[in-house]
């Protein structure tokens, strides 16, 4: 009989997919893996820290599919002829893409989903150090790390929080965002990057209409009353009357934690 807690993850040493390797084990499952780099014995210390944490690595042929057959999760770099999905094939077992496997560990869950052309990392980690600072608690899925979450076993692109919030990155490349149903969202901004700024803007625009709260980057009326003033080391403006100080340099981060602030006051 197969088990519903097992899972097995093509490319795992990805970024994204180790990410997802790391929420699969802090939300109790069976976690597996393969990667071509291991294959080569191309040294990486992410493998080294998924092995440590209880991620089985298998060579990429098919043998974790065959050991761990609950269910495979693939990434849009995947191609369609690796061994590993040509096992899964063959054997029936049901194959997923990232993003649905992430949107159904959040299922049920007060979902925050961080999306848009740029900055989508920086705010996911900025909303969930706030809503961590505010003893809420949350699980925070990542598409970089925060190194003050790095606790020696979970990489800081995974915080494995005890609540039902959940944080998580939501990306756009693929359009694989639309996997998600979050009660909020927070679109960072909008430019030509994997199509053009006019299909990034109605991509966002589809991925927000089920959402209850919606922080809107894209929107001129978001920016009404941001005016920082930035500096090698940071940048400072006023947040309802009060002086808000940002210890990261550059516009751009000034932009996100104003993102951030918007959407914790929204959520209350």
């Amino acid at each position: 009989m197969v088990s519903c807690v097992e899972v097995h993850l093509v490319g795992v040493a990805g970024v994204g997919m180790s990410a997802l390797a790391q929420a699969f084990l802090g939300a109790g499952y069976r976690v597996s893996g393969s990667d071509r780099y291991a294959d080569r014995r191309e040294g990486l210390a992410i493998l080294d820290r998924l092995e440590a944490l209880g991620v089985a690595l298998f060579p990429q042929d098919g043998s974790g599919v065959r050991t761990m057959p609950g269910r495979v999760v693939v990434s849009t770099a995947i191609e369609d002829d690796n061994p590993d999905l040509v096992t899964a094939r063959e054997l029936g077992v049901p194959v997923q893409h990232r993003a649905e496997a992430l949107a159904g560990l959040t299922a049920g869950k007060q979902l925050v989903a961080i999306t848009g052309t740029a900055g989508k990392s920086t705010v996911t980690g900025m909303v969930g150090w706030v809503l961590q600072a505010l003893g809420v608690d949350p699980f925070v899925v990542n598409g970089a790390e925060v190194p003050q979450w790095d606790d020696g076993r979970f990489t800081g692109s995974v915080r494995a929080g005890k609540s039902d919030h959940w944080v998580v990155e939501a990306d756009e490349s693929d359009r694989s965002l639309l996997h998600f149903q979050p009660e909020a969202v927070v679109v960072t901004n909008a430019s030509s990057d994997h199509f053009s700024k006019e299909e990034a803007l109605a991509l966002f625009s589809r991925f927000c209409e089920a959402a209850h709260v919606v922080v809107d980057g894209t929107r001129a009326a978001c920016w009404a009353g941001f005016e920082p003033a930035v500096d090698a080391a940071g940048s400072t403006f006023t947040w309802r009357d009060r002086a808000v100080r940002i210890n990261m340099p550059g516009l751009h981060n000034a932009a996100n934690a104003w993102l951030t602030m918007a959407l914790v006051e929204t959520l209350g």
